[in-house]
């Protein structure tokens, strides 16, 4: 589906026509999602310089995970890590497995009030 806010231009490897939004269009180079899976230095260059149209079904897991990672981890670790040592190892993974879960419902739960709270914002046709 496409956004209506976005602007069509060409993948700067393969000419393919993709989709970037408005504040992505000043980036040094576009990519396909297929030419950024292809080639590994695109991986390389410094945010802001790539814009990758990739397709939210196989973005998406990977952006919620990371983002989990980043702020989730350091809060379960510090809170976890001395009751690890006198846990078995199903226990530990239980634990971590409950803490992600709680994690990505908690920022789903985030997201639907966010989109319920734009949804609100938006103006009357």
């Amino acid at each position: 589906m496409s956004n209506p806010l976005s602007i069509k231009v060409n993948c700067s490897f393969c000419q393919t026509e993709i989709e970037s939004p408005p504040d992505m269009l000043g980036c040094k180079y576009h990519a396909c999602y297929d030419c950024f899976l292809e080639k590994e230095e695109l991986s390389e260059l410094d945010e802001g310089q790539l814009h990758v149209d990739a397709p939210m079904d196989e973005i998406a897991p990977n952006v919620l995970v990371s983002k989990l990672m980043e702020d989730g981890f350091p809060e379960v670790w510090s809170r976890a890590k001395g009751d690890i040592k006198e846990m078995s190892k199903r226990e530990i993974a239980e634990e971590m497995f409950a803490a992600g879960a709680y994690s990505m419902v908690q920022m789903m739960m985030g997201m639907k009030k966010e989109m319920e709270q734009d949804h609100e914002e938006e103006p009357e046709p």
